[in-house]
This record gives structure tokens, sequence and C-alpha cells, in this order.
């Protein structure tokens, strides 16, 4: 037999009443007592029949309308925040290469940089690792921090905590360099030389006694220029990033624009730590976003850090520069590039934000 609603509210009824006939039977003579009983009783029939009812019924269905326009309606796509690639191991950076260079002819027993017989380029052979393409891309920081050699501990220090992609800038003042920049590149480090130039606040700032004038001719300052050149080998560009200072009375003067050439022509690239300053002629080059450590604080380098980040969101690459080297600014830098990745972010050498002179033909072969 089937069972309808009907026929087993029928059923639910008869119960009840029997039931409750049994159960006033037994009831003691309280009219009070008795309608309680009466009460909870037609109460959980009441729910049976509800239960029994929706059971047959099955679930609701909405109107065919309505299932149309759920089927047709697009569910919320789930963002996936991308994760850069993980960092490479350290590449060292090649040795010095004999094909990449040429006698100083003012300064014996030294030796300059050149543009090889094959077309290669010191800004390229001497650059540190690139990093993997990403898709989609990430924005990209790159730090330069100079002043290594003046402190052989503070230098080796620097050398073995920060990540390879951090390029170090070497003071030509410096004594003692070849061990440390062994190391460096073994390191993975990508190397730059700080050339001395006239500060924006000289004669009470000082580079020391060569750097690059307005007093001087332009021989004079090519003679200087080759000094600093030739006080060690193996390195991609050039940094006017010195002492703390970055040159940029010099590097504002018509003087400046012969010497940008003579870096370019010799295979190297330049970078600018003047924030804001005008890209010169005749040499790949990059110019600096951020200057981390103006203070020897740590709290004062994690907000500028912070800031270099910000400017890289922005522009999707950022550089910072900071020097000379001191253990505070080495170990906030250090602590920063661990959680960098995390942060969506990719380190890279400075060397990968150089771009072409505005004035330059075609790359030359190799370039990027």
């Amino acid at each position: 037999m089937r069972l309808t609603p009907r026929l087993i509210a029928s059923r639910l009824l008869t119960l009840r009443l029997a039931t409750s006939r049994r159960v006033t039977a037994r009831l003691p003579g309280s009219r009070t007592g008795r309608a309680l009983v009466v009460f909870w009783t037609a109460l959980l029939l009441a729910g049976g029949i509800a239960a029994l009812t929706l059971q047959w019924l099955g679930p609701i269905r909405p109107p065919p309308a309505v299932r149309q326009v759920a089927a047709l309606t697009p569910r919320p796509a789930i963002r996936i925040r991308p994760v850069p690639p993980a960092p490479e191991p350290a590449r060292p950076i090649a040795t010095p290469d004999d094909a990449l260079l040429e006698a100083a002819p003012d300064y014996d027993g030294f030796e300059l940089p050149r543009i090889a017989a094959d077309g290669r380029q010191a800004r390229l052979v001497y650059a540190g690792r690139p990093p993997r393409p990403s898709v989609p891309p990430h924005p990209v920081i790159g730090i330069l921090l100079e002043g290594l050699g003046l402190s052989a501990a503070d230098s080796a220090d620097a050398i073995g905590s920060l990540p390879a992609p951090v390029s170090l800038a070497v003071s030509p003042y410096a004594p003692d360099l070849e061990p440390l920049l062994a190391e460096a590149r073994r390191q993975g480090h990508e190397l730059l030389v700080s050339l001395p130039m006239e500060p924006l606040h000289a004669p009470n700032d000082d580079e020391g006694p060569q750097q690059l004038t307005d007093d001087l001719d332009t021989d004079q300052n090519q003679r200087r220029l080759e000094w600093a050149l030739s006080r060690l080998q193996g390195y991609a560009g050039v940094t006017n990033a010195l002492s703390g200072l970055a040159g940029e009375g010099f590097a504002r003067l018509p003087a400046f624009a012969p010497i940008a050439r003579g870096m370019g022509a010799r295979g190297l690239f330049y970078l600018n730590a003047t924030p804001g300053a005008d890209r010169p002629l005749g040499v790949w080059s990059a110019t600096a976003d951020v200057r981390l450590d103006e203070t020897q604080d740590a709290a004062a380098i994690d907000a500028r850090l912070l800031l270099l980040e910000q400017t890289a969101s922005r522009n999707g690459h950022a550089i910072g520069v900071a020097g000379p080297l001191y253990p505070v600014t080495v170990a906030r830098i250090a602590e920063w590039s661990r959680g960098l990745a995390a942060r969506g972010m990719i380190l890279v050498p400075v060397s990968s934000l150089a771009t072409a002179p505005e004035d330059a033909g075609p790359a030359p072969r190799g370039g990027r």
C-alpha cells in the first residue's frame, strides 16, 4: 500500500487518540496534569507528521528559471599570489681575463679594462647572475654596498653574510685587495670600482688625492680615471659612491661627459648613486632610487629598505645604495633579504638593471 500524506496523517491521528485515552485513564484526577500530557503528546505527534511529510516530498528544488540563472552565474575566481622563483645557487664570477685587459700607458705594471677583440665586455663577463625569467614578472630590487676593502674584517663579513645578488663596490684607495676580491667572486658578488669624484659640498667634502674635479682639464681627469680603473681587475662597472659620498658635484658638470664615454668605451656600466640624477651619455647606466643608510641606525635602515620595496612595487624595479661598509648596515640588509621572496620580490645584481645609453647605436655583440 502506498503511503500518502493523508493516509499518514489519518494513522497518526488514530494513534494519538488511542494513546491519549490510555494515558488519560492512568492519570490522577488532576485536570492540570491531564492537560499537560495531552499538550506534549499533541506536540510530539505534530512533529512526527511534519518529519514524515518532508521525507515523502524529498528535497525542495528551485524553479527551473532559478536553476538556470544559478548555472550561468560565474563563481568568483580564487586569487593565488604568485611566488617568485627560489634563489638560484650562487655562481662564481669569472676571474680576470687577459683578453679584457690592456696595459695602462701612464701606470707601469697596471692594466685597464677594454672590450675584447671578439666583442665581449666587462659589464657582461663579470656581471652577477641575472634572475630566472618568471611569469608573471615580479618587482626586482638591486642593492650596491660600497666600501669593500677599507676594513678587511668588515669586508669579509659582508662577503659571507650578504646574498650573492648584492653588488659590492671597491675603493681604489684600499690596500691588499686581491684576497678579498677573489672571495667575493667565489661567493657570486659582482664588483664595481668606486670612482673618486668631487662631491657637491667641496671643498668641505673631499674624495682623496685622485678625485676628478672641474679644476683639472680633460686629459688630467682621464688620467685620474685610468688610475682608479687600473687599481684592480675583474669588475663589471663603475660608481660614483665612495665613502658615503656620491661625487654629484663633478657628475653634474660638462667635464663628466668625456669621463662617462671613456667608461663606455672600455665595456663598463655606470651606477649613479645620486637618486634622480640625469643619465650620462655614452655608457650603459642605472640610477639609484633610495639611499639606505643616511644614518647608522637599525630602525632607520629598515625604514629605508621598506621605502625601497614600495618603490619597486610602484615602478617594477628599484636600486638601493649603501656605504661606507658598517656592520649594522650589513646585518639589516642580510635580515631583510631573507623574507624578500615571500613578499613577492626578487633581488638582482645592479648590472641587470643597467640600460643602454640613449645616444648609442645597436647594442654590441653580447649586449642586453
